[in-house]
């Protein structure tokens, strides 16, 4: 933890990656500047400070990045990972381990927390899929124990249950509407969503079933909707962030959504129109990630998403803030 500035020596990097000279945050492995790289692919942990400022020259306009290095060393990470694993349905105290590991922000917590609950979850759901414990689940909702208090027993978030018991309770016929009825649990209750359930409920049930769902989005702080919607709404930020700093910079670039309107799929944030030379890297795309880089999520998520840019676009880089 902690902001270094990483200046090292001169001597070339592994894989033929360059030096960095500041920026980036993230699990370093071996020597504490050598990143994870990809072929012809800049990736690093930027914590951005002070923007992008363009300054004039005779040749042209020459774009400097200021920011800031952040290195978490991958014992450092294993270390903080420990003491924020409890259950998956406990929100750690993160007051506490704040205290434990000065120099590491609550947001940084709060991503690996995150990323941390995604894997757990992943290993668990296989588990509460298979049918004889769906079956066995159910039979408890209907002897009157909610889902809340099923999934405090099981240790799994309770949307996540959720989304597995409804189909249950409700018919095969629900599985498309689990998701719009975790975020309406309301809408369960329509007229047309009725005729979709049928007589499976009775009135009692279906309110009880509406009471519940709110319960587990409420109490949920792992995989309910309104978590979505704040990661999804933190994701949005940051690209704006970088929007506004590549206009401040005169960059000439694409939005995702401009790409998508032309048809593109597959595609980053930022498409340059006119690539920039950062650390002697060409750079044709910049894609930005609101959250902290794990070596687990850059190489069980990133390669594969950034290797797509770089067959379609040439290099780029990733900024993980």
């Amino acid at each position: 933890g902690g902001e270094l500035s990483l200046r090292p020596p001169s001597t070339a990097s592994p894989q033929g990656f360059p030096p960095w000279e500041g920026s980036g945050q993230g699990v370093a492995r071996g020597h504490p500047w050598v990143w994870p790289s990809l072929d012809s692919l800049a990736l690093a942990w930027l914590h951005a400070r002070g923007g992008i400022r363009t300054r004039s020259r005779k040749r042209g306009i020459a774009i400097v990045l200021a920011f800031i290095v952040i290195v978490m060393k991958q014992v450092d990470f294993d270390r903080i990972r420990g003491l924020l694993r409890g259950r998956l349905i406990d929100r750690p105290d993160y007051e506490a381990i704040l205290d434990e590991v000065p120099g590491v922000s609550y947001d940084t917590l709060a991503s690996i927390f995150s990323q941390d609950c995604v894997s757990r979850i992943k290993h668990a759901y296989g588990i509460h899929r298979r049918h004889d414990r769906l079956r066995d689940y159910t039979a408890q909702w209907h002897t009157g124990k909610s889902i809340v208090g099923i999934g405090e027993s099981l240790d799994f978030p309770f949307c996540c249950l959720a989304r597995l018991m409804l189909p249950c309770i409700l018919g095969s016929d629900v599985q498309a509407k689990v998701a719009k009825f975790l975020k309406d649990p309301e809408s369960l209750l329509d007229a047309e969503e009725r005729e979709t359930w049928g007589d499976r409920l009775g009135d009692v049930d279906a309110h009880r079933l509406v009471s519940e769902l709110s319960e587990c989005v409420a109490k949920d702080e792992v995989s309910s909707p309104l978590v979505a919607n704040v990661k999804r709404a933190i994701g949005l930020e940051y690209e704006f962030i970088l929007y506004e700093m590549l206009h401040s910079a005169g960059i000439a670039f694409e939005t995702e959504d401009e790409l998508r309107r032309k048809g593109a799929t597959k595609t980053p944030d930022v498409l340059l129109k006119i690539p920039i030379m950062y650390n002697k890297r060409l750079i044709h795309w910049i894609d930005s990630k609101a959250c902290f880089c794990s070596e687990d999520l850059y190489y069980n998520d990133g390669v594969k998403q950034f290797r797509q840019y770089v067959n379609r676009f040439g290099p780029g880089m990733a900024i993980y803030w």
